[in-house]
């Protein structure tokens, strides 16, 4: 074990040592820390369950057994889990962020973790490479048992990244994951959030009706990179030319410069996103994500939603009206912008403030945006290949964006993908040109801004009184699944009772009490449309259903603990369908009145 009172001798020469042990073991990991040893990280924030409370509901893991631990945070964590830990439980530790992973080596020597056998390691955005080492560690003859650790706080990116990996690996080899709340404890939100956002959603159409509209039409996607504040002066030059398509970071600069975009692309679903749209929105089309933070939505002229897999409200609401469609998410929105330009049948696809780097002072973003002034210290950033320089400074986490982009491009060989800026990182794949390209576009003069208010305006919201009828329908399962939860609950309480203090006659009473439980099982899953609605905020309950023993269960016997974990979970059913229920009858009111955004009112209920 290492001692994390003594930081580690950090000389050149002891780095590149430990660094050689590495390699001789894992040579991409240490390729992948040595080349972001001179990068930098924001500073981490801890995991929003301690990671001491989230070993404890660990419990003891048999043999064979994995932890997986995502992200990489402080030396004192990481000891934790392996003191915790049997000999015999392997520990993989993925880090999107190759700058956090190099922190931690700096910290503790975990060359000799993997040198040792007890720890892998997953740098980087590789869903391939979190597979092959997942795989690496599990023997097929004998079903791990798998627990999940959030070892500090993610983002968005990070959390939608490991699930993605997390659920590709178990998917392979047919394993149940145990323990994920602690990355699905967004559901509840995103959750709340999709049915916030249900007037909206049913109102307006989705991104599939934009599909094929600008067949061989050049799309101009504007992100918001340093080299954005000299592009945007040739921006003009291509309206009537060009789809214009902004991301939500670039949107304030646009609008301070005075230029209206034909389309607004957000794909996140958190709140700090509303910064980017503090400007005027009523004149603007948006392109988002069915679970987007809700204040957002009314802001916009108009809506274009799109689905997702994770989210199984999309199923229904694919049968309201037309199928919404899916907007994809691949690390930063310049992706997604793109991805929707390209069906939509845009062609060439043009970028501008697609830097992806920073400016040689270390400025982030360009001006006017939520992170106007933003700087890093451009000592303790990394660099990677530029467009005019030999290299520019960035981070670890854009060049995984890199990376996923320059992907994407290999992935359509029949697009031509063209990067006009004046500074930025390479992008394989993409032409290089002068940002004044945009005004020697060429071609018919058409107006995208127009297209798309009448693929908007020209959408047709199923009968209305149908719609909420069939929300209605589902709040009275609400009810009823509030109902026969709560009774579900009662009757696993008789049976613990029962449990703890037997008596000869309670034979013939426990096996009525599980006839009924089966009864309400049943029916709690043949009810299909109301499980869509609730299936998101029970994942945490779920993953803990499965989950071992925490050492205060110890005690119980295998009957006892059952009962116990099935209350807990029908407890867990009532709450959601009760929250859920009182959400969708604001929806519903709102829909009946004719407004299109759910305020939550005084004293409403909120998921936790």
């Amino acid at each position: 074990m290492f001692n994390t009172s003594e930081q580690l001798p950090d000389s050149g020469t002891d780095l590149t040592h430990r660094l050689d042990t590495l390699g001789a073991f894992d040579p991409e990991a240490a390729d992948r820390i040595r080349q972001a040893l001179h990068g930098t990280t924001a500073p981490l924030k801890p995991a929003l369950e301690p990671v001491d409370v989230q070993l404890r509901k660990a419990g003891t893991l048999g043999d064979p057994g994995i932890v997986i631990l995502l992200g990489a945070s402080g030396a004192e964590d990481l000891e934790m889990v392996f003191r915790r830990m049997p000999e015999h439980v392997r520990i993989l530790l993925l880090e999107s962020e190759p700058a956090a992973a190099a922190d931690l080596f700096r910290a503790c020597p975990l060359e000799e973790l993997v040198q040792e056998g007890r720890l892998s390691l997953a740098i980087g955005m590789d869903e391939a490479l979190v597979e092959k080492q997942f795989l690496s560690l599990v023997d097929l003859k004998r079903a791990p048992e798998v627990r999940v650790l959030e070892m500090r706080e993610l983002s968005s990116d990070a959390a939608n990244f490991y699930y993605s990996s997390l659920s590709r690996a178990k998917n392979t080899v047919h394993l149940n994951v145990f323990n994920l709340g602690t990355l699905v404890y967004r559901g509840p939100h995103w959750q709340y959030n999709t049915i916030q956002n249900l007037p909206q959603l049913i109102a307006h159409p989705g991104v599939a009706r934009l599909e094929g509209l600008f067949a061989g039409k050049p799309a101009v996607i504007v992100g918001a990179g340093p080299s954005l504040n000299e592009a945007l002066a040739y921006l003009p030059q291509a309206a009537g030319q060009a789809v214009i398509v902004s991301t939500g970071t670039a949107l304030r600069p646009l609008r301070k410069a005075g230029l209206r975009p034909d389309l607004t692309v957000s794909v996140d679903a958190s709140h700090l996103t509303a910064r980017q749209f503090e400007t005027c929105c009523d004149d603007l089309y948006l392109a988002c994500s069915s679970l987007a933070y809700p204040p957002l939505l009314p802001k916009f002229r108009g809506l274009f939603s799109a689905s997702m897999a994770s989210n199984p409200i999309s199923e229904w609401l694919n049968t309201v009206g037309e199928s919404k469609g899916a907007l994809t998410a691949a690390g930063t929105v310049t992706t997604s912008a793109i991805d929707l330009a390209i069906r939509m049948g845009c062609n060439p696809i043009i970028c501008i403030g697609a830097d992806l780097s920073f400016s040689d002072d270390g400025t982030t973003h360009v001006s006017n945006s939520m992170y106007h002034g933003s700087r890093l210290d451009p000592a303790r950033l990394i660099r990677t290949p530029g467009n005019y320089q030999a290299d520019v400074p960035t981070t670890e986490q854009f060049k995984c964006y890199i990376d996923l982009l320059e992907n994407y491009i290999r992935s359509h060989p029949d697009i031509r993908f063209v990067n006009a800026t004046t500074g930025g990182a390479l992008i394989r794949g993409m032409e290089l040109a002068h940002p004044s390209l945009l005004a020697r576009l060429g071609g018919e003069p058409f107006d995208a801004y127009d297209a798309i208010a009448r693929q908007h305006d020209g959408y047709e919201v199923g009968p209305m009184d149908a719609i909420c009828s069939a929300l209605r329908e589902t709040v009275e399962q609400l009810l009823e699944t509030m109902s026969k939860a709560h009774e579900a609950a009662m009757l696993c309480n008789q049976l613990i009772m029962m449990l703890k203090a037997p008596r000869p006659e309670d034979e013939a009473i426990a096996r009525g009490y599980l006839e009924t439980l089966r009864q309400i099982d049943r029916q709690l899953v043949e009810n299909r449309t109301c499980s869509l609605f609730l299936d998101m905020s029970l994942w945490p309950i779920s993953y803990r259903s499965g989950a071992q023993r925490a050492p205060h269960e110890e005690k119980y016997s295998e009957s006892l603990l059952s009962n116990k974990r099935s209350r807990e979970l029908y407890e867990q059913i009532a709450g959601a369908a009760k929250w859920t229920r009182h959400l969708l009858l604001n929806s519903i009111r709102q829909i009946e009145a004719g407004r299109t955004h759910a305020v939550p009112s005084e004293g409403e209920l909120v998921p936790v």
